[in-house]
């Protein structure tokens, strides 16, 4: 009777689901739009821009060296909708100030609550002309926003 007490008892345990510990957290947003300046002209003119740093922080800059046609991840301010970027010259700044709309989502128990952030825009800039390119913050969107010096 023993036996059967405790063969019944080891049944009703391994009969239990398990945890998953291998819940999979990785999300398809992030937090960075991809920026790339270009020129519209030929040849192109000498780029004016030392560095690029956002506004809240102007001690973390961007890019060392600033050039023509390379993506640059700026890293969004997950606490407002709205974060400006500071483009330095020798003798002038430039800004872009990008938009954002920020929603929470449960994961799930293990993973807890994911950032998610949609619907980019531009919201205000000093240049020529910015083009919005893809408004999503999808990690496979290749590029963001592109401005045309």
């Amino acid at each position: 009777m023993r036996n059967l007490l405790f063969l019944m008892i080891c049944t009703l345990i391994l009969a239990l689901p398990a945890c998953d510990d291998n819940t999979d957290c990785s999300t398809l947003t992030r937090n960075l739009a991809r920026v790339r300046i270009v020129s519209d002209t030929d040849p192109r003119p000498p780029m004016p821009y030392e560095s690029i740093f956002p506004a809240l922080v102007p001690d973390s800059v961007i890019t060392g060296t600033v050039l023509f046609n390379t993506t640059y991840a700026f890293p969004i301010n997950p606490e407002a909708p709205t974060t400006t970027f500071y483009f330095n010259a020798q003798n002038f700044r430039d800004s872009l100030t990008l938009g954002y709309d920020i929603r929470y989502a449960v994961i799930s128990e293990l993973c807890g609550v994911e950032v998610i952030y949609s619907n980019l825009r531009v919201v205000s800039h000093s240049f020529d002309s910015v083009r919005v390119i893809s408004t999503s913050f999808n990690r496979l969107t290749e590029l963001n926003i592109e401005i045309v010096l």
